[in-house]
């Protein structure tokens, strides 16, 4: 699967014919109540909040990623690969692939 984000094209998977560059990767971390706070008139359920944090979290990752790919003169990331790590208040998510020019 291929993706556009920031002018890098992600992949899912490994086997693209491209110059490997080297390991990047993106850290993304939302805490419970520094995502946009619920209005009193349409309130959110904790579980629309909660995946409102993986979002957020997700899209820093991919976003750090990607600007780390730039530097390194890549216009790809193959082999992506996310964990997810949620204790109820905060959520961390950890993005990385390979770096590469296609």
């Amino acid at each position: 699967m291929r993706t556009e984000y920031g002018g890098i094209s992600l992949f899912s998977v490994e086997d693209v014919p491209a110059e490997r560059l080297g390991l990047v990767f993106g850290e993304g971390v939302s805490e419970l109540g520094r995502v946009t706070s619920p209005s009193y008139e349409s309130p959110k359920s904790l579980g629309e909040e909660y995946e409102e944090m993986i979002r957020e979290a997700t899209e820093k990752a991919l976003r750090k990623m990607c600007q780390r790919a730039k530097e390194m003169g890549a216009n790809a990331v193959i082999g992506i690969r996310m964990a997810i790590h949620g204790d109820g208040s905060s959520v961390q998510v950890l993005a990385w692939g390979t770096a590469a020019s296609i």
